[in-house]
């Protein structure tokens, strides 16, 4: 599988409209049956398209990922990346998946750079997906979400 996908920014900022196009492109493979690899290049490259006298560079970046899935047994998924990008040299990240009953699943997993563990719990029923989560950040504290997704 390849996807490719482009971007147009276009952002005003006293007067000015600095603007840039970037391309995102990310291939995905499955080398071997239930693990998945895949590689993202995102906002590369990135092209002012007019220049003015603003430091348009606050708006260029780029992201380079790697990662992969793995389904280990039937009810039990694991997934991380790694990343580096503009402003870390490199940082990952790593989670499990861990389907309890027919519909409930129950989440965990940690992010470096900031150091951020994670849980949360999803439900399915009829289409519908509904995930609760909570992130520890050190310095932030406790941050809790909520999310809703219908798939057809």
């Amino acid at each position: 599988c390849i996807s490719i996908q482009y971007t147009f920014l276009q952002t005003e900022l006293v007067e000015e409209k600095p603007q840039y196009l970037s391309a995102d492109v990310g291939i995905l493979f499955i080398p071997v049956e239930k693990l998945l690899i895949g590689m993202l290049i995102q906002d590369f490259p990135s092209v002012s398209i007019q220049e003015k006298e603003i430091d348009i560079e606050s708006f260029i970046s780029y992201s380079l990922q790697i990662g992969f899935q793995w389904e280990v047994i039937n009810n039990l998924l694991i997934a991380g990346n790694a990343e580096t990008n503009k402003q870390t040299v490199l940082t990952g990240c790593i989670g499990m998946e861990y389907q309890l009953l027919t519909h409930f699943y129950v989440r965990t997993g940690i992010k470096t750079t900031p150091l951020l563990p994670t849980l949360g719990i999803g439900y399915r029923l009829s289409g519908f997906i509904v995930d609760v989560a909570a992130l520890y950040h050190p310095v932030l504290g406790i941050s809790t979400g909520i999310g809703l997704k219908y798939c057809f």
